[in-house]
């Protein structure tokens, strides 16, 4: 828990703030991904694998790159 703090004040909110031209809902996903996309979630990895948290860091990046929910 104490290491997701830095990315919650650090990434997330930056990333919420860049993007207040979208609706509360699509900047709250957008936000999302974004932060799925550098959390090493333990959820997944307790659930499958680090292969699995890489495939979804690596799947949120590319969505995040290429506009996220900005693409709507």
């Amino acid at each position: 828990m104490e290491k997701g703090i830095p990315t919650v004040f650090d990434f997330s909110l930056d990333l919420y703030r860049k993007n207040n031209h979208l609706n509360l809902n699509d900047r709250l996903v957008h936000t999302l991904i974004g932060l799925m996309s550098v959390c090493n979630d333990t959820t997944i990895i307790h659930r499958h694998d680090i292969e699995t948290l890489e495939e979804v860091k690596n799947k949120a990046e590319n969505i995040i790159d290429l506009g996220g929910m900005n693409t709507l």
